[in-house]
């Protein structure tokens, strides 16, 4: 974890503690986007989590290091999309979302969260669940600064709630009567051969997490699990989780939707 100056040292401290990571007290200078050898022995470090007055960030280093990721629930495309996608997305149209009709969600793979906020953006109650630690912080960061904003605020307070654990565990465990409607599923890409670049944050998490093999439990979990129907977001052309076919899919550009109706 590393801080950009005197101002974010006690924040950078406190979370490296929380996360049982290495702490680099102040960064002002380093350029992350290279690693030349004069910085290798002081920074042998890859990957930072970089506290900034503004927000934090996950960012390789690197000649060929992506841009930063973090959460945000108020500017860019998430913003647009909550404020004016209405029903007719196809998300939604995968969940189930009609005119007088909210179904209950829980984000099983929630990453960052754009999907779960525009969810509950559209008057969902949607619980999102992620495992991994680093992950969680730069989530519970993007929803610390939304709730600074009176519209995100409301939606946080009225149709969110967060759980950093296994999701796998969770519906296992949840006691009869506490299912929802509907399981949403994000596994991680599959790799390909194409050699177009990579998203910046799937190339990111996929250095930080590595391969995640538990999809096809998870989805198994799920059917189980979910009263309704269990919706895997994929990529267009990409196999179904565990060659199991969906009852149905709904196809975008270059983004699938594999529905398994569960009852």
């Amino acid at each position: 974890v590393a801080a950009t100056g005197p101002e974010t040292q006690k924040q950078a401290a406190e979370l490296a503690h929380s996360l049982g990571l290495p702490v680099v007290s102040e960064l002002p200078h380093l350029n992350l986007r290279r690693k030349a050898k004069t910085e290798s022995s002081a920074f042998p470090w890859n990957m930072l989590l970089v506290m900034r007055q503004e927000r934090l960030e996950l960012q390789e280093r690197g000649p060929r290091a992506a841009g930063p990721v973090y959460a945000d629930f108020i500017g860019g495309s998430l913003g647009y999309r909550s404020e004016h996608g209405g029903i007719k997305q196809l998300i939604t149209r995968a969940v189930g979302i009609k005119r007088g009709r909210r179904p209950t969600v829980l984000d099983a793979t929630c990453g960052l969260g754009r999907d779960a906020f525009m969810l509950a953006s559209l008057g969902c109650n949607v619980h999102m669940v992620e495992r991994d630690a680093v992950v969680s912080a730069l989530l519970r960061d993007g929803l610390s600064r939304a709730n600074k904003d009176p519209r995100c605020h409301q939606i946080i307070e009225n149709y969110l709630t967060f759980s950093e654990t296994d999701a796998i565990r969770l519906m296992e465990e949840s006691p009869p009567g506490q299912e929802t409607d509907v399981v949403y599923l994000d596994p991680m890409f599959p790799e390909t051969k194409s050699k177009a670049q990579v998203k910046k944050e799937m190339r990111l998490f996929r250095n930080l997490l590595g391969h995640e093999g538990d999809a096809p439990r998870l989805l198994s979990v799920a059917i189980a699990y979910a009263r309704e129907r269990v919706v895997v977001k994929r990529p267009r052309h990409g196999a179904p989780v565990a060659g199991v076919d969906p009852a149905c899919s709904m196809e975008g550009k270059s983004t699938r939707y594999d529905i398994y109706f569960t009852h």
